[in-house]
């Protein structure tokens, strides 16, 4: 399962209109990229996904959850910070965190505030650059394929973030930023009973999403980048290639076209074919 953590403080690009110039390329950026297409990317990990506000984020959720993507909680107060990092303390859960989370305060920007809900220390790059990151050499997804060598777009933004001291903070480098390669962009480090990662940039490619989520402990429940969703009592997939595939459930479900019910299903799709799985009838009333 993965949790998809929003908090809006980026408008719609339609709120600057008649324009004039004014916030209309960073807003349009931030939801365009980190938003609506890394939305994309998301439901084709494999596996259901999850939708809250992350002033509904709770310990239980913590516990729940092994991915938890915390994608624009770019304005945090004091105490919205401090309850975050109590939420996952402990909770073993994987947390990734998207350009500067908890940066923008009430009182102004907070680099401070942005370092203790994190754990990572970082630098500030005030120069304009390319929101594009290149990964570390022999980072592989969970088939062991390589990773994309970039992801993240072109435009130039500022400021950007960079990863200090990995070495002394017990930080994996995972990516840097591309027109500056010695600067990390992307790292992973054990906090108190949970992993903190960082990312500088958006949005991820889902080869990138579904290591992420292999490696926090996410049981992938299809073999291939497919978009399902689940309730209790029922299963859908949404092919998004052709070849076949293996479709692993937590429970046994029976194909909507007939046949009996299993926790393994091999599935020969094309693109855009679906699948759906039911519980058995019988078991709707089992107490």
């Amino acid at each position: 399962m993965v949790f998809f953590g929003i908090r809006f403080v980026t408008s719609h690009w339609k709120a600057e209109e008649p324009w004039h110039g004014l916030g209309v390329p960073f807003n349009d950026f931030f939801n365009h990229w980190f938003l609506n297409s890394q939305a994309r990317t998301i439901h084709r990990i494999g596996s259901p996904v999850d939708f809250l506000y992350r002033f509904d984020l709770t310990r239980k959720d913590a516990l729940r959850y092994r991915l938890i993507l915390m994608v624009n909680p770019f304005f945090l107060d004091a105490e919205e910070a401090q309850n975050l990092r109590l939420i996952f303390e402990g909770s073993g859960a994987t947390v990734v965190w998207f350009y500067a989370p908890g940066f923008v305060t009430p009182d102004g920007l907070s680099l401070d505030q942005m370092q203790r809900l994190t754990g990572f220390q970082f630098e500030i790059l005030e120069e304009s650059g390319p929101m594009m990151i290149e990964r570390e050499a022999g980072m592989v997804n969970e088939n062991g394929h390589s990773w994309p060598l970039r992801f993240g777009v072109q435009k130039k933004i500022f400021p950007r973030f960079a990863v200090e001291g990995v070495e002394k903070q017990e930080a994996v480098p995972l990516g840097r930023w591309v027109d500056r390669p010695d600067k990390v962009a992307f790292a992973r480090k054990p906090e108190d009973g949970w992993t903190s990662v960082y990312v500088g940039g958006a949005p991820l490619p889902v080869e990138v999403l579904r290591s992420l989520a292999s490696q926090a402990g996410v049981t992938l429940w299809s073999s291939k980048p497919d978009i399902v969703t689940a309730t209790r009592d029922a299963v859908c997939l949404v092919a998004t290639e052709k070849d076949g595939r293996l479709f692993r459930l937590p429970k046994p479900m029976a194909p909507a076209e007939g046949g009996p019910p299993a926790k393994e299903h091999y599935l020969d799709l094309d693109f855009g074919d679906v699948f759906m799985a039911l519980r058995p009838a019988s078991s709707w009333c089992t107490r």
